[in-house]
């Protein structure tokens, strides 16, 4: 995960990732416990990358929009290609089941806005 302008001095970007199928969770909270501070606007993560079925998938949070921020709503694509469409399908029920977040394969979205 990219997160951009950190709270840290100078507002560098921050990169956190895990080996293997180690939850990233822990380390974010810690992160928030120590320096009191929330990812409050998705807008400050350029990138993101989940592990699926032992393969990562890169995923893209885009604002659909020029709404303000606590209003603007956001699309949650990914990179699918090394999925077959069953996995695509079931990665992407799996996401909507327990965060209850609608994600599209950037397979879907088209090869002109790639």
């Amino acid at each position: 995960m990219r997160i951009e302008k950190s709270p840290l001095d100078g507002a560098p970007d921050v990169n956190l990732s895990v080996e293997d199928d180690v939850s990233l969770g822990p380390a974010l909270a810690q992160l928030e416990q120590v320096l009191s501070w929330t990812i409050d606007d998705v807008n400050r993560i350029s990138r993101l990358k989940l592990l699926f079925n032992d393969k990562r998938l890169a995923m893209k949070i885009e604002p659909i929009g020029d709404g303000l921020a606590d209003d603007r709503i956001y699309v949650v694509r990914y990179r699918g290609q090394s999925l077959s469409l069953n996995e695509r399908q079931e990665f992407e029920d799996l996401i909507e089941r327990d965060h209850g977040i609608k994600v599209v394969s950037t397979e879907k979205y088209g090869a002109r806005n790639r």
